[in-house]
């Protein structure tokens, strides 16, 4: 029995530290997005940009 309880302890605490892992990764992740959102933004920044001087350079 007391063999069995260790077991489960030890088995929570393999648990308890994948969840901690997992926590790390998703911070991780949303720091990956917020760049990746940041990215997108100068990048339709910079294709607005190009649209409006074709659309200037179209009227000339």
């Amino acid at each position: 029995m007391e063999e069995i309880l260790n077991q489960i302890l030890s088995e929570m605490k393999d648990l308890k530290q994948d969840m901690t892992v997992l926590k790390q990764d998703i911070t991780v992740l949303k720091q990956d997005i917020i760049v990746l959102k940041e990215g997108q933004e100068r990048i339709e920044a910079k294709v607005d940009n190009l649209s409006s001087e074709l659309h200037m350079h179209s009227f000339r």
